[in-house]
């Protein structure tokens, strides 16, 4: 995989023009803009919905592929490793083709550099949570499980319930790091998407009736 950066300066002048014409600059260890475009929109084409319909036409293909590169470079998102987080969000959802705007929100939400990805740490983490001489991949691994307070949690409970927990205090500590904040700050709990409750007994219930009309003064 060639991670070279992105001949930025190609971008405004020549995207719409290359493209149109396919006259494209050999790939010499650094993708010109319409190259690197070209295949995020190939990938993006095949793990997505609804292509065409998002194109249009071939002139709208053309806008499109330019407006992306416009936002990958204003962002600088100019590699194969900082697109890759987007990428595998969109490989693993049944989505439509995003607009540039989301592919970017997907790149920077999931990706700072030199920390893998949700799932990847996550596994990291279940897999040597354990082992006191494991070499971790970046500290953020280890760490977001014990800020979120629900580490035992995240150990104990299965996949598809202990997953959301890790990834939500995951990304919130990768936030952190790209506003240079300390990650170690401890995260409240999310609230349950549903309220949760159970039926008081009869002894319960007059216990409290009891309390409130002591309250009020009745």
């Amino acid at each position: 995989m060639n991670n070279g950066l992105v001949n930025v300066s190609q971008i405004a002048d020549k995207a719409v023009s290359q493209a149109i014409s396919g006259d494209l600059e050999k790939n010499h260890g650094v993708y010109t803009a319409e190259q690197f475009v070209d295949r995020v929109c190939a990938k993006l084409q095949m793990i997505c919905k609804g292509y065409k319909g998002k194109m249009g036409s071939a002139y709208g293909e053309v806008e499109y592929k330019r407006q992306l590169a416009l936002a990958l470079a204003e962002n600088e998102l100019t590699t194969d490793e900082a697109i890759e987080p987007a990428l595998n969000y969109y490989r693993g959802k049944d989505e439509w083709m995003p607009t540039p705007a989301q592919f970017v929100a997907a790149c920077r939400i999931r990706h700072v550099a030199g920390c893998p990805t949700a799932k990847q740490a996550y596994l990291e983490y279940c897999l040597n949570h354990a082992n006191p001489n494991h070499n971790w991949s970046h500290e953020i691994v280890r760490i977001a499980p014990r800020v979120s307070g629900q580490a035992y949690d995240i150990k104990t409970m299965v996949e598809k319930e202990a997953y959301p927990i890790y990834e939500r205090a995951y990304e919130i500590c990768m936030e952190r790091i790209r506003k240079g904040e300390p990650i170690d700050t401890h995260i409240p709990k999310a609230l349950p998407k549903e309220p949760r409750g159970r039926e008081c007994s009869r002894k319960e219930n007059s216990g409290n009736m009891a309390a409130l009309r002591e309250g009020l003064g009745i």
